[in-house]
């Protein structure tokens, strides 16, 4: 437990200092398991942006068939244990109800996504747009909604069967989630997330 607390404690250190140094600016944070990341400041707020770079052996349309699958997000989603499809609008736009589990004593945090997807034919690029939407499903006692959420997915391909993914995300958990405990949770648990996704895309799951 005190190996993990000064883990914690020197990580939160190490961001804190190097925000401050280069507010506003992608910087470099560390790479693991081929994902490299980048984290920046936010505006007008403490909580850090994430972004998460790494390249696929698929092509662009493998796994945007994977992302945009909602109800299979818990399976790769690192926390989440509810996700389900509420609306599809098209064949480039859809809601969907989103639950992250947190440990006790902290409630559980639940959102309605709106997602935009769109292709580039020329540069062969997709980009998923994903933010909170107020509605469709209401708010329930034991969960806390989370009132702002935004992430992008970029999708690009290099050659025959091999992309380049990038994601960038910043959120806001609301109440009773001190912006430490965020930073925090930011700094590994999208990069579980991409793990698990690429061992998806590559069929070892």
């Amino acid at each position: 437990m005190r190996k993990c607390i000064l883990i914690l404690v020197t990580n939160l250190l190490i961001l804190n200092s190097i925000a401050q140094e280069n507010a506003g600016k992608w910087i470099f944070f560390k790479e693991s398991n081929d994902i490299t990341v980048y984290f920046r400041t936010a505006e007008k707020s403490n909580i850090k942006e994430l972004k998460l770079t790494t390249t696929i052996n698929a092509t662009v349309q493998t796994v945007q068939s994977i992302i945009t699958n909602v109800d299979l997000l818990h399976t790769w989603g690192y926390g989440c244990v509810e996700s389900k499809l509420l609306k599809r609008v098209g064949t480039g736009e859809l809601y969907y109800y989103y639950v992250a589990d947190v440990p006790w004593p902290i409630s559980d945090r639940d959102v309605v996504i709106h997602m935009k997807i769109s292709h580039d034919s020329i540069s062969g690029v997709t980009n998923i747009n994903s933010m909170n939407y107020n509605g469709m499903i209401p708010e329930k006692e034991d969960r806390t909604r989370v009132q702002y959420v935004r992430a992008h997915w970029q999708l690009t391909p290099i050659k025959k069967d091999l992309m380049q993914l990038d994601f960038m995300i910043s959120s806001d958990l609301g109440s009773n989630f001190p912006d430490w405990l965020v930073n925090y949770a930011m700094s590994y648990s999208p990069i579980k997330s991409m793990i698990a996704l690429k061992e998806i895309v590559n069929g070892k799951k």
